[in-house]
């Protein structure tokens, strides 16, 4: 048994040094200095898209630095706040696609995979979306 107990003993030792020297070998390694940023829609191609949320600003493309960003490492947009409920039909029976065609039309634009938005959103649908009349809620129930 105690033959035993020390080979265990022996074979643990063996690998925690084995592990360390591993460890200090690779770490020691020189590291190759590089000037080239990584573009992480470059890095993952073909493995899956990289995306953002893009604002208004963004959308519309008034805020340049933030574009030349989203330009330079994404290739997937979603929109931000545009696409939600509230801002497409603030008012029953009320559109408004200007932002949210927008959004499409950069996307397009700049050859971005669009992803896109849930409509009802729990902080942001519009105040008429949950006060239905009786009525019509009885018609749409049976």
């Amino acid at each position: 048994m105690k033959t035993k107990m020390k080979s265990i003993k022996a074979l643990l030792l063996t690998t925690v040094v084995a592990s360390g020297i591993a460890c200090a070998s690779n770490s020691s390694r020189e590291k190759i200095p590089t000037n080239d940023p990584v573009v992480l829609k470059e890095a993952f191609q073909g493995r899956f898209y990289i995306g953002t949320a893009l604002n208004l600003d963004q959308i519309w493309e008034r805020d340049g630095e933030a574009i030349a960003l989203v330009q330079q490492q994404f290739n997937s947009i979603v929109a931000e706040n545009c696409m939600k409920s509230m801002y497409l039909q603030p008012r029953e029976g009320e559109f408004n696609f200007t932002d949210a065609d927008r959004f499409v039309a950069f996307g397009q634009k700049h050859d971005m995979h669009l992803v896109g938005h849930t409509l009802i959103w729990h902080s942001q649908a519009p105040r008429w979306f949950f006060l239905m009349k009786m009525e019509k809620t009885y018609r749409a129930m049976y």
